[in-house]
């Protein structure tokens, strides 16, 4: 017993120094995708006609995370989905959209925000129970306006991992009505009224979001593009992505899904100075375009944060 009290700390603390190492050197590593992309030149495979089988190599070494799309919870979201109609496709350049099942006090404040900020329209995927709760808001007239489309699911709750399911669905990216850019946001997210940046600065990007807190995330891969909190998303590349690659057992949230595979695909994602810029999550590194999850900054980073950005504090 006493050995292992001794081992014990001693075990730990190597533990945290080997994983520092870790993610200190993947800063300097090409990203996972640029790796499975040379194994495919190597192997004279065509991008165009992979799947994950081809890439087989890369899932077998991810490791495990809890909150990972589930066969079972694939399966009840897909029943969910399947009875939903598609809307009549639009044509807006951009759009943004959020999933939220909740009445929640932010979601009001989140959908204006985007609104005034950007001059988008908006899909709102909410829940059974949230529907009398969006309707009486000031969303209920966006709603009569046109400004906002709603697709009721049903469902009274989503959590993390049916979230991440919900995202590579096929059958959810068919009944997103924008087939351009759209903007995925959520109740924790905010755009800064103060920042020299615009949404035509990051429009370009096929991926984008607030940068990681490293860039060795815990599946083990190395990724860029950041958090799916507040990102941009290319639709042709994200529903390309699901089609082609989500059978596989996928360990890790959306996010890192679409961070890998739309830069396999050969699109466009943000680097860490390009993310830092877009939006602020786990540093307060530039007055970014956009905020999500502020609560992650460290008391003095937010204390400037908010000084900077006096909207995020209706998103602690």
């Amino acid at each position: 017993m006493i050995l292992i009290k001794i081992i014990k700390p001693i075990y730990w603390q190597w533990l945290r120094t080997y994983t520092a190492i870790q993610q200190f050197v993947a800063n300097f590593k090409p990203s996972s995708a640029t790796v499975a992309l040379k194994y495919l030149s190597k192997n004279k495979l065509d991008i165009a006609q992979i799947s994950f089988n081809d890439i087989d190599f890369i899932y077998k070494n991810l490791k495990s995370w809890t909150d990972s799309p589930s066969v079972t919870g694939k399966k009840i979201i897909t029943n969910i989905l399947e009875p939903l109609k598609k809307g009549a496709s639009v044509d807006d350049d951009c759009m943004g959209v959020i999933v939220e099942t909740r009445s929640h006090s932010a979601l009001e404040f989140v959908v204006c925000n985007f609104i005034e900020q950007t001059g988008k329209r908006v899909q709102l995927f909410h829940g059974k129970e949230n529907t009398a709760f969006i309707l009486n808001s000031k969303i209920g007239d966006l709603v009569k306006n046109g400004v906002v489309f709603l697709v009721k699911l049903d469902i009274d709750s989503l959590n993390a991992e049916s979230y991440n399911s919900l995202f590579l669905n096929e059958i959810f990216w068919g009944l997103i009505v924008a087939r351009d850019k759209i903007i995925v946001f959520q109740t924790d997210s905010v755009i800064c009224n103060a920042s020299n940046y615009q949404l035509s600065d990051f429009i370009h990007f096929d991926y984008i979001g607030a940068w990681w807190h490293n860039r060795l995330i815990p599946n083990g891969l190395i990724l860029d593009g950041g958090v799916g909190g507040f990102s941009i998303r290319d639709y042709d590349l994200s529903i390309e992505s699901v089609r082609r690659f989500s059978n596989h057992n996928w360990q890790g949230g959306e996010d890192d899904f679409f961070a890998f595979h739309i830069e396999l695909l050969g699109g466009k994602v943000g680097k860490k100075s390009d993310c830092i810029k877009f939006c602020t999550q786990n540093e307060f590194l530039s007055e970014s375009y956009s905020a999500h999850q502020v609560n992650n900054l460290n008391p003095e980073a937010l204390e400037q944060f908010l000084l900077y950005c006096p909207d995020a504090e209706k998103i602690l």
